[in-house]
């Protein structure tokens, strides 16, 4: 993966590690504000088709299957599928789980809505990135709908690059920003004292401009979109969170 995150720093960060923390960073009450956001913001219905793509370890995916949605989860990295897999069995949910790469959407099926939350787009080439929307754009039906969030960089790089802690019992974390606003890059350094050692790791990945994210939406076929900020309110530029929602439109203007 050119000028991004290779496959092997998303394996190391999104880990073990990233999984002990996680009811920490993205507590129960968070997960059902955002879900609560996704099913009103994509006009979901019981029973539509929903693909969750980078859905990590399943919060989103088995919470939409909850509500009635059938859904699928598509990320590149096993041991946070193992953990999604698990919980949707836990609370007797059924959602198709599979490893892959979102670059490449081939006999997945169609789609009514197709989702890349908790900052799952961006981690490729700007070429890479545009593949992933064609791809997007091809699984889903006519009118389908499309929800990303990213970070907002300008809002993160005047907030400085202060270390965040958590602290559970025995075990620490500890993560640091990464904002390079000349790339239009954002990422983390995370260091973790666990069961006696401490370890390493780190990943960046493009947040584009609202403006830039509109010209490759609409190149691929989308309709122009709709931004939104922290709150899920109107895109400001304190914002930290950057939404977008849009509609599938006419044929891709990228396939050969």
């Amino acid at each position: 993966m050119s000028e991004g995150s290779g496959t092997q720093d998303l394996l190391q960060f999104y880990d073990e590690d990233y999984l002990f923390f996680s009811s920490v960073t993205t507590n129960a009450e968070r997960t059902e504000n955002e879900l609560e956001f996704i099913w009103r913001a994509l006009q979901l219905q019981r029973g539509e088709a929903i693909l969750d793509l980078g859905c990590g370890h399943g919060r989103i995916a088995n919470g939409l299957a909850k509500r009635g949605a059938k859904v699928t989860g598509v990320d590149v990295v096993p041991v946070v599928l193992d953990r999604a897999r698990a919980d949707a069995s836990k609370i007797g949910v059924a959602v198709r789980y599979l490893v892959g790469d979102i670059r490449q959407l081939e006999d997945i099926g169609s789609f009514d809505a197709v989702i890349l939350w908790f900052y799952s787009f961006g981690y490729h080439s700007d070429e890479e990135n545009l593949q992933v929307l064609t791809a997007v754009w091809r699984v889903l039906k006519p009118g389908g709908r499309l929800l990303i969030d990213q970070y907002n960089t300008p809002a993160l790089a005047r907030a400085g690059d202060k270390y965040t802690v958590i602290d559970r019992g025995d075990s620490l974390l500890m993560q640091r920003p990464i904002c390079d606003l000349e790339t239009g890059r954002w990422g983390a350094e995370r260091i973790v004292v666990r069961d006696g050692a401490i370890r390493r790791s780190r990943f960046t990945c493009r947040c584009y401009s609202p403006s830039e994210l509109k010209v490759m939406l609409v190149r691929v076929g989308f309709n122009a979109p709709t931004f939104l900020g922290d709150g899920f309110t109107p895109l400001a530029l304190d914002s930290t969170k950057q939404i977008m929602l849009s509609t599938k439109a006419g044929p891709s203007t990228t396939d050969t």
